[in-house]
């Protein structure tokens, strides 16, 4: 009983990434052909991202065998900052695909959703979109790999004192240098595969989901790959460089988010406005938060 913190912890996340490998390719066939997305077979996701999954997979479970996290709070204030960023990101994710998607129009929680399942079957199911969306949103890799690394990068658990740890940063890492291999090939050639499939340049620099994976998957990778060659350095103070830099970029990443994103969609106004008072209150909440960390100090 005295690992049970550490054990519950990680079937957790375990079962949250296990189900986004199972669940993907089916809620890609429900929802994928009212936005365009072209159908894929339960062999066609077995590929190299599932196997860097997999070494996550493998770290959880190993965590689960032999617990080795220290859940205590680090104070480092660069690792607290990347954490809440990932959590916020979370957040951020989970408030958008459950309550706006622009991408479908007419989309509410409330009403039922009825989907075709497999695609050309001729079966339809009539499921309440509130549990559809919860299932895609919970087990989606944006989602599980933000909270999950945004609670770990606050804590003074390393690669250097866990073992499971350094496994689940070797997938990690591997899975997002994946993406960035994907990103760069799709500006490079203008073709692209998945939820790149069928998009120009200009559309996928235009598409609000755009920017939460990739800052997100860009945090993820580098915080993992520093843990695995140097672990977690003592306590330095914010540069007043890096202060700058850091609120610029997350004011940015906000503005993309809320705000260009809408407008060059094209949504309605009222989630134009919607966006905006998010915008607004997530930008007063960062202030805010710089203010809180001035003080304290």
């Amino acid at each position: 009983m005295k690992y049970i913190k550490n054990r519950l912890f990680a079937l957790s996340f375990f079962i949250l990434i296990a189900g986004q490998i199972i669940w993907s390719p089916i809620m890609w066939n429900i929802t994928g052909i009212s936005i365009g997305y072209p159908t894929l077979s339960f062999g066609e996701w077995i590929n190299f991202t599932n196997f860097a999954f997999f070494i996550v997979l493998v770290g959880l479970f190993y965590e689960m065998y032999n617990p080795t996290l220290n859940f205590e709070l680090d104070t480092n204030k660069k690792w607290r900052a990347a954490g809440i960023f990932l959590l916020i990101v979370a957040a951020m994710v989970f408030i958008v695909l459950m309550f706006r998607q622009p991408e479908r129009p007419g989309y509410s929680i409330l009403n039922p959703a009825t989907f075709e399942f497999p695609r050309g079957s001729g079966t339809f199911y009539t499921w309440p979109t509130s549990v559809l969306t919860t299932l895609s949103t919970i087990f989606m890799e944006t989602f599980s790999f933000a909270l999950f690394f945004g609670f770990l990068f606050m804590t003074k658990s390393t690669p250097q004192t866990s073992k499971s740890y350094k496994i689940m940063l070797f997938g990690a890492a591997i899975l997002e240098l994946l993406f960035f291999m994907i990103y760069v090939l799709f500006f490079i050639s203008g073709s692209g595969m998945g939820m790149l499939a069928g998009k120009t340049r200009i559309q996928l620099l235009t598409t609000y989901w755009f920017y939460w994976d990739f800052w997100s998957e860009l945090v993820i990778c580098v915080g993992a790959i520093w843990l695995l060659k140097k672990g977690k350095e003592v306590q330095t103070s914010w540069t007043p460089k890096e202060k700058k830099f850091v609120s610029i970029a997350v004011l940015l990443v906000l503005l993309l988010t809320f705000v260009v994103n809408p407008i060059a969609q094209g949504v309605q106004a009222e989630k134009i406005f919607a966006s905006l008072i998010v915008f607004v209150l997530a930008t007063i909440g960062f202030i805010l938060y710089l203010k809180y960390t001035k003080k304290k100090k």
